[in-house]
């Protein structure tokens, strides 16, 4: 069993990952024996053994560069994996993307872990938890990660409209062009529908 559905990467990007992956391990002095013994809670987690060689391997890598307690996406290219940050008592996320891989690995999470489609769905501020169990359990975790990954929640693409709208100027005939975009009253209705919009969400 593997947590990635088969055919999850296709093309040439997984015909160079041998040849990417030695060139990262030379760029960075790494040898391949250290990357096999790699030890850590992250490499005694019952997950690691689900993970697919590749992921293993990028994980083990990462241990090593950055420590025991890397947390970051290990489905993008080896050159470029985007890590959790820590900073003021609060966690940054990566931005999610298409076949990401987010594992976490912070000492308040029990046992080091992928993160599964619908935790990713809620980073994205979609309430799953709202959702009935039996809409969840017709679809994958990789599938809801997916989803997480190609999707903007209802508040994102809100306050992203309501920027437009804010920032237009003369465009034409229709806008006076002596006229503000929005004035202080209309931006703070905006934000306060914004505000009303999450609440409802959460």
């Amino acid at each position: 069993m593997y947590l990635y559905a088969e055919g999850h990467r296709q093309g040439s990007e997984e015909q160079h990952w041998p040849s990417a992956y030695s060139l990262f391990l030379q760029e960075h002095n790494i040898r391949r024996r250290q990357v096999a013994h790699a030890t850590g809670p992250s490499c005694r987690s019952r997950w690691y053994p689900l993970l697919r060689e590749r992921e293993r391997l990028v994980l083990a890598s990462m241990i090593k560069l950055y420590g025991e307690d890397f947390s970051g996406d290990l489905g993008q290219s080896i050159h470029r994996v985007p890590q959790f940050i820590w900073k003021d008592r609060r966690v940054f996320c990566p931005t999610l993307l298409p076949h990401s891989f987010l594992w976490i690995a912070y000492d308040w999470i029990e046992e080091p872990r992928p993160l599964i489609g619908r935790e990713a769905l809620g980073l994205q501020g979609y309430p799953w938890r709202k959702l009935d169990e039996g809409v969840l359990s017709q679809f994958s975790e990789g599938f809801l990660l997916d989803l997480a990954g190609n999707a903007f929640s209802g508040p994102v693409l809100l306050s992203l409209i309501l920027s437009a709208l804010a920032s237009v100027s003369a465009c034409g005939d229709w806008v006076d062009p002596s006229a503000l975009a929005a004035d202080a009253q209309e931006t703070e209705d905006a934000l306060a529908l914004l505000s009303r919009s999450q609440s409802s969400w959460e």
